[in-house]
């Protein structure tokens, strides 16, 4: 490996990133037959440790057979780094509940009071546990090197459709049995759409803040808050209040892409660079396979 190139690291990390997560997944399901209507709900908790082991094992893997103790001592310092601008902190914290309760609430009023928002306080466990595991992967080794070849709007959409097809078999673990052939719309709208332009959120407000920990708590806010908040709707008003998100999401993304074009906010980026990790000369093709 070329150590001036970053894309074989990567497609390391993706392949680890699934076959780690959906290897777990299968055993699981090859234990249950295959029915996953027999799914239960501590199968389910099963399946979501699975997917956390993907992407931050895979990461942390890398990051010591390519950096050795000197790139896990970089990533910690990394996610220690809370001294940002307000600005991205608030982008990273307020963005989801902001444009959630927003939409929820519009629905509530326009369409019918089954739009309310929710009141599931385990979701925002669930979502420090996701953000704090998985971005040890995704932002911890992945969107440093995408930043070193690409700008923050082509590194994000890359890594927001890994990240959201990564999500595909655990999804329809859990939902193919009860949506049937809705289930590859709804994944198109809520995961593929909604996912990959909060991932270039993500990305735009690391490239400014070079922050891990804060790209922990953006990812902690989106699961958080949409477990915590969701209502209880279901068939077409679920698709409703989904479509409704990933259209925001994406004109949101869409601004900040322009106004980052136009130099906008060029000027106001941390001015201390990240330092990239060190790569040594060769990867053994086995650890990427």
């Amino acid at each position: 490996m070329k150590a001036s190139s970053p894309v074989r690291p990567l497609v390391a990390f993706f392949g680890l990133a699934y076959a780690i997560s959906w290897g777990l997944i299968l055993g699981l399901l090859a234990s249950k037959g295959f029915r996953f209507s027999d799914i239960s709900l501590g199968d389910g908790f099963v399946i979501f440790l699975c997917m956390l082991a993907g992407p931050s094992l895979g990461g942390l893997l890398l990051t010591w057979r390519l950096d050795g103790r000197r790139g896990l001592a970089e990533v910690a310092e990394r996610a220690w780094r809370w001294r940002v601008r307000p600005r991205w902190l608030a982008m990273a914290l307020g963005t989801n509940p902001v444009v959630y309760l927003a939409i929820l609430g519009t629905l509530a009023i326009l369409v019918s009071p089954a739009f309310a928002p929710g009141f599931q306080p385990i979701g925002l466990v669930i979502g420090l546990l996701a953000g704090g595991v998985e971005e040890l992967g995704w932002t911890g080794f992945a969107t440093p090197r995408l930043l070193s070849r690409w700008t923050p709007l082509r590194a994000g959409l890359t890594l927001g459709l890994v990240w959201a097809t990564w999500h595909a078999l655990a999804d329809f673990t859990g939902n193919s049995a009860t949506m049937g052939g809705q289930w590859l719309p709804y994944f198109f709208i809520y995961w593929i759409v909604t996912l990959t332009a909060y991932r270039v959120l993500m990305t735009f407000v690391y490239a400014h803040t070079r922050s891990l920990l804060v790209a922990m708590l953006m990812h902690a806010s989106y699961t958080g808050w949409q477990f915590t908040l969701s209502p209880g709707t279901s068939g077409d008003q679920s698709f409703m209040w989904q479509a409704s998100l990933a259209i925001a999401f994406v004109a949101i993304a869409t601004v900040v892409a322009l106004r980052e074009r136009s130099g906008a906010l060029s000027s106001e980026r941390e001015p201390t660079p990240l330092r990239e990790p060190a790569r040594r000369e060769a990867l053994p093709g086995r650890v990427g396979r």
